[in-house]
């Protein structure tokens, strides 16, 4: 009993921070696997300033990590991907295209298609869009709460190949599943690229 006390105080300084707000889906596992000691240790002022100050110093590599994170998976889909999955010439492998295309973004055995307006997207690809929104946040500190997601735009309710738009993207949903990106701002688009390419040590972004 005491052990749920002390995780739930633990948790509780973990959002008040908004950390988890800014981390992408795998990151964020990656790092609170990495502290669970916390969940065991005393909860006390001394122990809560220790982890603040982890927080701090680790802040510029947690954001990396997360851009680059997006920007690795935003890579997989070009032509001569190594990973045996259909690419597209929009993609490209050095960096994220303006325009860019990504597969299986819905839940096939819902939705069908004879289904003409969709309003739900895959779990899985929701939450890899939504990382992808938090990194464009921080690029340019906005809170991603304030922002119109993808995914509430399509929760609207929005019709197969036809454009919409939320924050940072136009997009169209088509019925084979994937979904067609554009950025809307070329600035964010290419600091995108700039701050991923830096990470990676890549010359000539």
């Amino acid at each position: 009993m005491l052990e749920k006390i002390r995780v739930g105080f633990w948790q509780l300084v973990f959002n008040k921070t908004q950390l988890e707000e800014r981390m992408t889906s795998n990151v964020k596992k990656d790092f609170f696997d990495s502290k669970k000691e916390y969940s065991v240790m005393p909860f006390t002022v001394d122990n809560v300033n220790k982890l603040l100050e982890i927080l701090i110093q680790n802040s510029a590599q947690i954001f990396q990590n997360c851009i680059e994170e997006s920007f690795d998976y935003l890579t997989m889909y070009y032509p001569d991907n190594r990973v045996h999955i259909e690419g597209w010439k929009t993609n490209e492998r050095w960096y994220v295209g303006k325009k860019f295309i990504l597969p299986d973004m819905l839940n096939s055995f819902r939705f069908g298609i004879h289904k003409d307006i969709i309003s739900d997207l895959s779990y899985i690809k929701r939450d890899k869009v939504r990382d992808l929104e938090k990194v464009l946040c921080n690029l340019i500190g906005k809170n991603i709460s304030r922002v119109a997601t993808i995914d509430e735009v399509v929760k609207k309710g929005v019709e197969f190949g036809k454009w919409n738009e939320s924050e940072f993207f136009k997009f169209k949903i088509f019925k084979k599943g994937t979904i067609h990106f554009e950025f809307i701002d070329e600035k964010i688009w290419n600091e995108f690229n700039r701050k991923a390419c830096e990470g990676k040590k890549w010359l000539g972004y």
